[in-house]
């Protein structure tokens, strides 16, 4: 964790060949052996495979460390060290998944976008698969499950479709026919369709109204959608709502204060899939207490499944980017304001809420969290390599010196306050649901590691996510041998 460094410099030659002999004797002697290797490629492979495989190498490195007898430190470096300790039937898996997504990207799968009415000034577009009819042409007698994939800041969901609709294609076989798979779009400009098409410039992820029309919110979009849902789907028994990054954000909050799942929990069986949100809000002004690193200051990084304990912060004890205006109630810059907690600011939407019914009511709904245990990266909030990568999180690339990049990972001192990175920061909400419910065993809320850096499609495709959502059925295509995470 800690890069050694000597505490003065060698004041004259023959001190500093004392001092470099032994370390340069042993760079020598590992430059010779490791050149090999990396020239002629281990195992028959070229180096240019492990460039670009570098789980390979990894997965090696781990092994001979355990051949040698070395004890891992911690549970969390044992949890890392068995992620990248896979076998070549995991590694071949892998490359099928990052294959697979590869040609999603390329535009194997081809989605079809339709609009749906929310009322007489506005429409709403959504995607879904070509073949199969729109919303408003059913009803469809033959879905049981409706699965809605919510797209995150890359407003792509066109995207979202193709990835579960590769899920269904090859771990339900036949049995895909029963779902239907609805991606909503957020537009960020209406230019190509009528004045009634919604778009949002932002705010769309907190429920804020529409650009074009202050009436409509972004939650009203999802209330008619899922209030309609039983008519054009007759037999309809569950609805599965999944959101990543940006759209993990949006469900999140919607899955706690939104009015139509409380009003259809009833009758259908509603499941929230949620994957590396940026933050969450929270539900009363308690945030994780989190090591602090202070200019000047060496850090080793916090472990990110540390057990967390949860008060209300203090200004002296903030992250570096909070100021007082951060813990005054009256500023709209309240660390615990709408879309880090509910003390204020909310928008329209919530006139109609019963705060304290929906924040009692969250404890009991079926929640499902996807942490990438390669989501680590802030990149702004500390001097360049601060924070170290050792357990918890990083500011620079894995086995490099430059700086990583964290995907739009927000990093003001209201979001520093829920955690250092993505990764952290979901491990602590989860903790927090657990702390708020007075219940540390609640099986409503289970949180899941899935090896995978800030990609959507490597995060919904692994064996991990596509299991938890749509059960053990059959084997996943891409993977015959099994992607381990």
């Amino acid at each position: 964790c800690f890069l050694h460094r000597p505490q003065r410099a060698p004041q004259n030659p023959s001190e500093a060949m004392h001092f470099y002999s032994l370390p340069a004797l042993l760079g020598i002697l590992l430059l010779t052996s490791t050149l090999p290797a990396f020239r002629h490629g281990k195992g028959g492979e070229s180096s240019d495979q492990y460039r670009r495989h570098p789980e390979k190498k990894a997965s090696s490195s781990v092994r001979h460390r355990r051949h040698r007898g070395e004890s891992e430190a911690t549970s969390w470096q044992q949890r890392q060290a068995h992620l990248q300790d896979t076998g070549p039937s995991v590694r071949r898996g892998q490359r099928r998944l990052q294959d697979s997504c590869a040609d999603l990207r390329r535009g194997s799968c081809n989605p079809r976008l339709s609009l749906y009415t929310v009322n007489d000034t506005a429409v709403f577009p959504y995607w879904h698969l070509s073949g199969s009819d729109s919303i408003s042409d059913g009803p469809h007698h033959h879905v049981t499950t409706v699965v809605i994939a919510q797209h995150g800041a890359g407003r792509n969901g066109f995207a979202y479709v193709c990835y579960i609709t590769k899920v269904l294609e090859h771990h339900l076989g036949r049995e895909r026919g029963r779902f239907y798979v609805i991606a909503p779009q957020f537009l960020k400009h209406p230019d190509k369709f009528s004045g009634k098409v919604l778009a949002w410039r932002q705010g769309w992820t907190e429920g804020s109204p529409a650009t074009n029309n202050p009436l409509v919110g972004s939650y009203d979009v999802y209330d008619r959608l899922l209030e309609d849902l039983p008519t054009f789907f007759p037999s309809l028994k569950a609805v599965k709502i999944i959101g990543y990054s940006g759209g993990a954000q949006f469900l999140q909050r919607y899955a706690i204060f939104g009015l139509a799942p409380a009003a259809l929990e009833h009758k259908l069986r509603m499941e929230y899939y949620l994957g590396d949100p940026s933050t969450f809000a929270y539900l009363d002004e308690r945030r994780p207490v989190l090591r602090q690193f202070r200019k000047g200051t060496r850090g080793d990084g916090e472990d990110s499944h540390a057990s967390f304990e949860f008060v209300v912060p203090r200004v002296e004890t903030a992250p570096l980017q909070c100021s007082r205006r951060n813990f005054d109630p009256s500023s709209k810059n309240f660390y615990n304001n709408w879309r880090w907690g509910i003390s204020g600011g909310l928008p329209p939407y919530f006139n109609s809420v019963n705060l304290t019914a929906s924040t009692a009511s969250f404890g009991q709904k079926k929640v499902t969290y996807f942490a990438g245990t390669l989501d680590t990266c802030n990149d702004k909030t500390f001097p360049h390599g601060l924070l170290r990568p050792c357990p918890g999180c990083r500011t620079t690339q894995r086995g490099s010196r430059k700086r990583c990049n964290s995907r739009n990972l927000m990093q003001d001192c209201q979001s520093n306050l829920q955690g250092y990175c993505r990764y952290m920061r979901i491990h602590a909400w989860h903790q927090y649901v657990a702390t708020y419910y007075g219940g540390a065993n609640n099986t409503n809320h289970v949180i899941l590691d899935v090896r995978a850096d800030h990609d959507p499609c490597s995060t919904l495709l692994s064996s991990v996510a596509r299991t938890a959502i749509f059960g053990p059925k059959e084997f996943f295509a891409i993977s015959v041998d099994g992607d381990g995470q």
